[in-house]
């Protein structure tokens, strides 16, 4: 069991290395894609930041893709992947979406 899972995280790592590092995609797309592979550790668990170094895309990025992930529709997701929306234009989406839904739960309270 413990195998297959490794086996699957250096198949995940080898198409994410190939295809990161392809000419066309802008920092955003390849933060995206990254956040996608590697997404927010759960709670006391470690953190990927070591693999994520490796492929050579900034922290910060990923912190906001990683941010459209958790407030944004897949549709927006793709969006992002496919170029279509800018990550700084999906990141100011997800910040508004997270502060309505504070404002909302402040508002229950």
């Amino acid at each position: 069991m413990i195998a297959q899972a490794q086996a699957e995280e250096r198949e995940a790592a080898y198409a994410l290395s190939v295809n990161i590092n392809r000419r066309h995609m802008t920092k955003g797309q390849r933060a995206m894609v990254t956040a996608m592979a590697y997404p927010e550790p759960e709670q006391g668990k470690r953190a990927t930041s070591l693999k994520i170094n490796e492929v050579g895309v900034s922290a910060g990025y990923v912190r906001q893709a990683r941010a459209v992930l958790r407030a944004l529709p897949a549709v927006k997701v793709s969006e992002v992947v496919s170029g279509m929306l800018s990550l700084a234009d999906a990141y100011a989406q997800a910040l508004e979406v997270e502060k309505a839904a504070e404002d909302r739960e402040a508002a229950r309270a």
